[in-house]
């Protein structure tokens, strides 16, 4: 068992489009290569399934809103997951054995969405189709998935999805007697699980492929066939490293602009703290003079109030004085207790305490709101240091962003040019060696004979082509059907 997510590197976007390769021949008039199709979490016919899946992918956005999930950043990857799985020829073949292989192996790809929300999702409960095709040695069955999940709306997680699969492959072999075919990847997987670093040799393109096939149908000459495929890895070497180049320029880039957002919010932090200190340090300063006012009297009516406790008049006048308190306070519980307050020396200093415990916390109360309102007006201004910040650093990530697409579609179109380049050098390849070695040297003017070549002296027209044909061959000769003599 092999499997390959995403064959051409990247998510796709058209579930139509992968639809159509996989269910018809690649010719697109028929489906003979098609042996069946099922699909997954799917109401409609594997013929209309697809339009479900679209729909699905559409409406992703109104999915997040009614499970009260965040819109989030758009994402720039394909909703359309595309998975190969290819079955040894020792490996069991029917239908049953393909749906409960491809859903266990979607049973593994995924994973838990973060930490914090701890949410796992997997692509088993993912719209998938199957198609399984016998057009090749290899039989095998393409999936494609709905990276949207039909509920939530939320991305399938990608990371780290071709190791996940093959690993998954490997127990697949091994259950079916098949694992024993691919050593190096066992073994690369044991290095893993000892915490080793293993890069796995990178899968060859499609395109790649066909160009090496083609290469080795035109010429048996294993020596040019290297020399032209080492001179093309030479070229698209430069641009792999633009790319790499690229590709650390824009996350520099990106990296730069995170740090300057955290250093705006740094700032308008502290701006909101410097403006919070400042303000306590004005309004303490503000209320010293009535907290050393309202300290001083405290101490002499607790001066006063001692005094009088120790004569019966001074007693006398302190219970008159608590219940008159009382009274003008409207405090009905005192009153009741006003005989006990008249009698008992622990009641009235008890009273006394209060009143003036309720004096310094309506003091307090003063400050602490002048103090509040202060802090309230810093987070304002704190709101809008931070809304700019924001507005600052998307204001940037767009432009970043329009720089990485214009750079991306600038590779992108370079890539394009060199592999059209490398198309018109594979087609010019075997004119170069149309003739073997052994035929130019028949067709050379020293491998004439003197009687043949005095009959062609008489024959000026016949002559010239001779000359044409002694000389190294052009392109257009090369290419030519017939130079007019005999082999």
């Amino acid at each position: 068992m092999n499997v390959i997510i995403n064959p051409s590197g990247q998510a796709g976007f058209s579930f139509k489009g992968l639809h159509n390769y996989c269910a018809h021949d690649k010719s697109g008039s028929t489906s003979e290569r098609v042996e069946w199709v099922s699909t997954l979490n799917l109401a409609a016919s594997p013929r209309h399934a697809y339009k479900s899946m679209i729909n699905t992918a559409e409406s992703k956005n109104q999915l997040k809103r009614a499970a009260g999930v965040s819109a989030g950043r758009p994402s720039e990857n394909g909703d359309v997951l595309h998975i190969v799985m290819c079955f040894d020829i020792d490996e069991p073949w029917d239908q049953e054995t393909g749906q409960a292989a491809a859903k266990e192996l979607l049973s593994r790809l995924g994973g838990t969405r973060a930490k914090s929300s701890g949410v796992r999702q997997f692509a088993d409960e993912h719209q998938a189709i199957m198609y399984a095709h016998k057009d090749t040695n290899n039989r095998h069955v393409h999936l494609m998935v709905n990276r949207v999940h039909p509920k939530h709306g939320r991305s399938l997680p990608d990371s780290n999805d071709q190791l996940k699969a093959s690993r998954w492959a490997l127990s697949f072999s091994k259950k079916h007697g098949t694992g024993h075919k691919t050593p190096a990847r066992e073994e690369n997987m044991a290095a893993r699980d000892r915490g080793e670093y293993v890069k796995a040799k990178r899968r060859k393109s499609r395109k790649a492929y066909e160009e090496e096939k083609a290469l080795k149908t035109i010429s048996n000459d294993n020596g040019r066939v290297q020399a032209f495929k080492d001179n093309q890895k030479r070229k698209d070497a430069a641009l792999y490293a633009q790319g790499r180049i690229l590709a650390a320029r824009q996350q520099k880039r990106s990296d730069d602009l995170e740090q300057r957002l955290e250093e705006w919010i740094a700032e308008a932090n502290e701006t909101r703290k410097a403006h919070i200190n400042k303000a306590r340090a004005q309004i303490r300063e503000e209320f010293r003079p009535k907290e050393r006012a309202l300290k001083a009297r405290h101490a002499a009516d607790k001066k006063t109030f001692d005094a009088l406790e120790r004569s019966f008049f001074g007693r006398t006048k302190n219970a008159v004085k608590t219940v008159r308190d009382a009274i003008d306070k409207n405090d009905k519980g005192l009153i009741s207790r006003s005989f006990r307050v008249l009698s008992n020396a622990g009641e009235r200093k008890a009273y006394f305490e209060r009143g003036q415990k309720r004096e310094r916390d309506a003091f307090e109360r003063q400050r602490t709101a002048k103090l509040l309102a202060e802090k309230h007006a810093a987070t304002a201004k704190w709101k809008k240091l931070y809304s700019s910040a924001r507005a600052k650093f998307f204001a940037e990530l767009n432009k970043a962003r329009e720089v990485t697409k214009h750079e991306n579609a600038e590779l992108k179109a370079a890539w394009k040019a060199r592999n059209d380049e490398r198309r018109e050098e594979l087609k010019a390849f075997p004119a170069a060696n149309q003739i073997s070695q052994k035929a130019k040297a028949d067709f050379s003017y020293e491998a004439i004979t003197d009687e043949y070549r005095q009959k062609l002296s008489q024959a000026p027209e016949v002559g010239s082509e001779f000359d044409k044909a002694s000389q190294t061959p052009t392109k257009e000769q090369d290419n030519s059907k017939d130079d007019g003599w005999e082999r």
